[in-house]
């Protein structure tokens, strides 16, 4: 270890001896710039790159001729313009003419730029990763000779260094070249921690005319960009690193008169349409480092920055709708298709982290970028979707999305993702901003200024940010109805079907959810019924209650997946909007229940749907599956879920929130679907029925419950008895457990060692002992269990636990019994396929079994069809305590 660190420690002599080396070889290579374009000493042949081209050019044959040599550097210039990284070059001709000598030449133009970069590169790693244990980085006398020969800023007049302006050699053309320049200096930055030696770096505005000398990115090829970019966003990162660490001494460094070239140059990169979706997320990330950093100047730089702002808040604006555009194209067209549905999906993801990436600029503390921000977006971003919303005024919007053999026209597609972007939108964690967002929604008065295009931010400069202001201040009835209201309500009284009432009340719940937004504001707006009101006059009904209360009594004719998450979403939107009347009034909370129509509306869903189950029970086909469509509906929305009961910690329950807002923003489902719904008929309708029947049983019962003062809304619906019986949800023993056999009704009996041998009738045969097993029969469970031990004949061990519902059919042949489950795994040599067969030691044994376990079936659909009739039967309509109103019979 101790000869590795010697050989991994470099003297100082040695390096300052490899520096003076590099530099002198640099120096060679950029005055050999001169001598190519006609002047200056024949310094060429002295470079080792050219001495190993034309040495080995020359021993390739006689038929070379002898001076090739000289023409290869005759025909340099035209190689290193080839090369140059700026666009538009005269490279005279040298596009057109591919011959030998111009493809030598462009050979030996590579390895001039290879060898020049690899020198830039060691020096950087010379002065920064001169190791001495006693010396500093300033005091090194490798980094005193870099200072004293400014070699940073020969770097920079290379990175600067064009075909139209240099005098330097046209190696220095290369966006190779260039791109070492740049990582040389970060590396230099970055191993920079003193402060002399990084001020050094600093001065003479070094860095800021390397930095302002790479944008505007339209002066150089694509091709150099991939080459450079990179490492000049590596740079300002470095740069940015230590802005961060000591604000004050770097910024007055960098500033350049009135300018603050990083800050300038980074959204330059952030926003041109040269750079990757990976360099403009670096550079975004960068400015947002920026205006974190306390400093005043710094701060006072910003506040007076517009144009760099405003650019900046103009292209997320941009890139948001090209979001929005992207994402419309998308949607329209047949409403199921997977491969449209994947990419949908990842738009939303990427229409989320714009989001966050808004939120990240607006909580930076920069209030006039907020102010800013606001009255950008407003105009840029929510008045184009607006306008959106009212686009299809020249015909009735389509009830569209249902049916999978649907294909969705473009003003669909636009309304229905308006409504998802403002729902993204109120999750930004500006609160100015969203209240702006709601008023612009949901108040009962709007503005002209909507219809106007918005135009530059000097004109009428925040006339949108005050126009808002005045309409959530005034309490005064104003003279232009909010249109864009009436047609959100529209989307909800469900006139233009589930598809769209789906991001509609999306919308609405975000802005119910939302901090935001407190009570009196919500009141305001109409998305609650404002719960102070007189005694003896009529109860306020809120816009949105109304709304809703006519999308439940509408006729349906489709059981689609569609259709079920619109009507729980009705569920959820109703439980917040009494979450949110009862935390504003705990003492009249009852009162606004029993005149509210959406609870009314409520239990008559539940009620029509209790009806439409009950009446397909009826129908053939449909009754004798009744049972187990109604222990699949449960199954399927109650499972096991963690409780803070210390007796039952983990209880079946049904997340409330399943279907809110937030786990449907990323959901391409509800634009477009990846596969086609199940067919309608009898049997799915009759599922449908049951699924939403529990579903507004489960909320009626919540609403009725909420009446009591300290009662909270609850996040997890916990399953009754009533379910967990029907459901078939009891935790039952499992294999391997001991099962207690006293007073319980058992029988001997030998399994099949195989399905052949199930059919064997050689009563003689006497099985062996060790295979003889003990079946257990109860009301509702079979047990197959085997002897723990012969000194404890009371205690068996479970080898398969089979529920009477499981079982599709059983027949007996002699003693052999044989029974068909569904849904079972295999179980050793026991059960294989569904299939277990018994053999009894005799044959009226085994019609014992049979007998029983058909009793036992029969009172068990029985005694579940009563409690399916209680569950269904059971109507919320007219309560002790008279939730809703009565409904005349």
């Amino acid at each position: 270890m101790m000869l590795l660190g010697w050989i991994g420690r470099r003297s100082n002599n040695d390096s300052l001896e490899q520096l003076q080396k590099l530099y002198k070889e640099l120096l060679i290579s950029i005055g050999l710039g001169k001598d190519v374009l006609g002047t200056g000493n024949q310094e060429i042949e002295t470079l080792p790159c050219y001495e190993s081209f034309t040495t080995g050019l020359l021993q390739n044959g006689p038929t070379v001729h002898r001076d090739y040599p000289h023409r290869y550097r005759r025909n340099l210039p035209m190689a290193l313009k080839l090369l140059s990284a700026t666009t538009g070059v005269d490279n005279g001709g040298a596009v057109g003419t591919r011959d030998d000598i111009i493809g030598a030449s462009l050979k030996l133009a590579q390895k001039m730029e290879e060898r020049m970069a690899s020198i830039i590169c060691e020096i950087g790693k010379v002065v920064a990763y001169n190791d001495q244990a006693d010396s500093t980085f300033r005091s090194d006398e490798v980094f005193e000779y870099f200072c004293e020969k400014n070699i940073i800023a020969l770097f920079v007049d290379i990175a600067k260094s064009k075909p139209v302006s240099s005098e330097l050699h046209g190696i220095t053309w290369s966006p190779i070249v260039k791109a070492a320049v740049l990582r040389a200096v970060s590396v230099l930055l970055s191993s920079a921690q003193d402060g002399p030696s990084l001020y050094y770096l600093l001065s003479n505005n070094c860095i800021s005319s390397l930095i302002t000398g790479i944008v505007p990115l339209k002066q150089w090829s694509d091709l150099a960009l991939e080459i450079m970019l990179t490492a000049y966003v590596e740079l300002m990162h470095s740069v940015v690193h230590h802005l961060a660490v000591t604000p004050t001494e770097i910024f007055t460094c960098l500033k350049v008169g009135e300018n603050f070239p990083l800050f300038s140059s980074t959204v330059e990169v952030a926003i041109s349409p040269k750079s990757d979706s990976s360099i403009k997320s670096k550079c975004l990330s960068l400015i947002v480092i920026m205006l974190r950093v306390r400093n005043n100047a710094l701060q006072a730089w910003i506040r007076h920055s517009m144009y760099d702002l405003k650019r900046l808040l103009d292209y997320l604006c941009d890139r948001l709708m090209n979001c929005y555009n992207q994402m419309v194209n998308l949607i329209v067209g047949p409403v199921v298709d997977h491969t449209r549905s994947q990419i949908i999906g990842k738009k939303l993801i990427y229409l989320k982290k714009q989001i966050e990436y808004m939120n990240q600029l607006l909580q930076a503390g920069v209030k006039s970028l907020n102010v800013l921000f606001c009255e950008i977006f407003l105009r840029n971003v929510v008045a184009k979707l607006l306008e959106n919303l009212l686009a299809h005024q020249s015909r009735n919007l389509l009830a569209v999305g249902i049916s999978d053999v649907d294909v969705i026209p473009q003003s669909e597609a636009s309304v229905q993702l308006t409504l998802i972007f403002f729902t993204h939108f109120l999750s930004i964690s500006y609160f100015p901003l969203i209240r702006m967002i709601a008023v612009s929604l949901f108040h009962p008065n709007s503005t002209l200024l909507w219809r106007k295009t918005a135009g530059k931010i000097d004109e009428e400069r925040y006339a949108m940010t005050r126009e808002l202001s005045k309409i959530a201040e005034s309490a005064e009835p104003g003279l232009r109805r909010n249109e864009f209201r009436e047609k959100i309500l529209t989307f909800l009284a469900g006139h233009t079907g589930e598809w769209i009432f789906i991001p509609a009340s999306m919308l609405v719940e975000a802005a119910l959810a939302s901090k935001a937004l407190d009570t009196e504001i919500l009141m305001t707006l109409g998305l609650v019924p404002k719960v102070h009101f007189a005694e003896g006059k009529s109860y306020p009904t809120s816009p949105m209650e109304e709304a809703l209360s006519n999308f439940l009594i509408r006729k349906r004719s489709s059981n689609a997946g569609i259709v079920a998450i619109a009507l729980k979403r009705v569920c959820i939107l109703a439980l917040r909007i009494f979450s949110v009347l009862k935390s504003a009034d705990r003492i009249n909370f009852a009162k606004v229940l029993r005149r509210s129509p959406l609870v009314e509306a409520l239990a008559k869903a539940h009620y029509h749907f209790c009806q439409v189950a009950l009446n397909a029970r009826k129908k053939t086909g449909v009754s004798e599956l009744f049972i187990d469509l109604t222990q699949l509906a449960i199954e399927s929305r109650y499972t096991k879920l963690s409780s803070r009961n210390a007796v039952t910690p983990q209880k079946y329950g049904c997340v409330i929130g399943k279907f809110d807002h937030r786990s449907l923003m990323l959901n391409p489902e509800i634009l477009v679907r990846k596969l086609q719904s199940p067919g309608s008929n009898d049997v799915e309708d009759c599922r449908f029925a049951i699924e939403m029947a529990l579903q507004f049983r489960a909320t009626c019962h919540t609403v009725l419950a909420a009446v009591e003062p300290s009662f909270s809304f609850p996040q997890v619906e916990w399953a009754d008895d009533a379910l967990i019986r029907i459901g078939d949800l009891k935790e039952k023993p499992t294999q391997g457990a001991d099962l207690d056999l006293r007073g319980r009704m058992i029988f001997i009996c030998h399994p099949a060692a195989n399905r052949n041998q199930s059919s064997e009738k050689d009563s003689d045969a006497q099985p062996p002992n060790s295979s003889k097993r003990i079946l257990v029969l109860d009301p509702t469970d079979i047990f197959v269990v085997k002897q723990a031990s012969r000194l404890e004949a009371n205690r068996a061990t479970i080898l398969c636990t089979i529920s009477l519902r499981s079982i599709i059919a059983f027949a007996s042949d002699d003693e052999w019994l044989h029974i068909a489950i569904r849904n079972m795994e295999d179980v050793g040599s026991l059960v294989k396929n569904g299939n277990l067969a018994l053999r009894f030691e005799t044959v009226g044994a085994c019609l014992i079994v049979k007998q029983y376990l058909e009793r036992s079936q029969k009172i068990l659909r029985n005694e579940l069809t009563d409690l399916i009739e209680a569950l269904l039967q059971h109507s919320y309509i007219d309560e002790d305590f008279k939730i809703g109103k009565k409904v005349e019979t």
